[in-house]
């Protein structure tokens, strides 16, 4: 791994306001990464987001989101936690992304606003040839990590990438599931980097990616994070709700709605108890929800 640890220095000894009154970071001295990827799970306001925005600013990255030579602000609501990190880096990371999907919008923009410049008539190469703004949300969210998570790939292949995932999502059916997986992960193999090419490491940060991908394209990242694995030239750390992208084997998934936050198995995660709940007992558990019986 290259970032090695992450520390929480010059604490308040009384820290009674936010973020650092955030029941996670009670008691928390600093955090050790040892795997290629990284899951923070937790409910809405638990600090998954916060911290992950925090270890993307102090590691050089645009609180907005993008690369490290992206420079654009629409609005300053980043916390002060990036000022109390530490971070240890064995080696550092010279590269990588911080994709946040509540400022995706923003970041399009800026591309955007690059394209129209005289030097900047090669903006949209690094996303595909197109502007994001041309596709679905979906589409140029996707368009994005198979372009900027798998440097060296062609444009044309992350254009196939994306078409294929998307009509194996628009042809999934329960008859069809395994066949549509396995047009997603050729769809997502489609853009994997050269296997000569030399690359220099990189630091990938998601804030919920789910927010703009599909089912097919959340298995579709799950190929992509496999394959930047492999390479041993990158680590990911996401912030998530997904029990989708929860699944990819042997990551190391952190639990924010512990005090202080703790690692914690998938399969006792709530994503994955409630959505397996729901799934199999569908019917009871919306009889329950909509019931007007205060004792159930």
């Amino acid at each position: 791994m290259f970032l090695r640890e992450v520390r929480f220095v010059d604490w308040p000894e009384e820290p009674a306001s936010y973020p650092f009154n955030l029941p996670a970071f009670c008691g928390v001295d600093g955090l050790d990464f040892d795997r290629a990827v990284t899951y923070f799970v937790g409910e809405n306001g638990s600090g998954k987001s916060t911290l992950l925005e925090a270890i993307a600013i102090a590691a050089g990255f645009n609180p907005e989101g993008g690369g490290r030579g992206n420079t654009f602000a629409t609005a300053h609501t980043e916390s002060i936690l990036y000022q109390h990190l530490k971070l240890s880096w064995l080696p550092k990371a010279t590269r990588g992304f911080f994709l946040r999907a509540e400022s995706f919008f923003n970041f399009a923009t800026y591309i955007e606003e690059i394209e129209k410049e005289p030097y900047g008539s090669t903006g949209f190469a690094l996303y595909g040839g197109k502007s994001l703004h041309e596709r679905s949300h979906g589409e140029s969210f996707f368009a994005l990590i198979t372009n900027r998570f798998q440097s060296g790939q062609s444009s044309s292949a992350s254009n196939r990438a994306t078409r294929e995932s998307s009509s194996a999502s628009n042809r999934a059916t329960p008859q069809s599931a395994s066949s549509s997986s396995r047009v997603k992960n050729q769809a997502a193999s489609s853009s994997r980097q050269p296997k000569n090419r030399r690359v220099e490491k990189a630091l990938y940060l998601l804030d919920e990616p789910e927010a703009a991908l599909s089912p097919t394209h959340q298995l579709a990242l799950l190929r992509i994070l496999r394959d930047l694995e492999e390479s041993g030239n990158a680590q990911v750390i996401i912030a998530t709700h997904s029990p989708i992208l929860l699944g990819y084997p042997h990551a190391r998934i952190l639990n924010f709605d512990t005090s202080p936050l703790s690692d914690i198995a998938y399969e006792e995660t709530d994503h994955y108890a409630v959505t397996k709940e729901f799934l199999n007992h569908r019917d009871r558990l919306l009889a329950e929800l909509f019931s007007d019986d205060p004792d159930g």
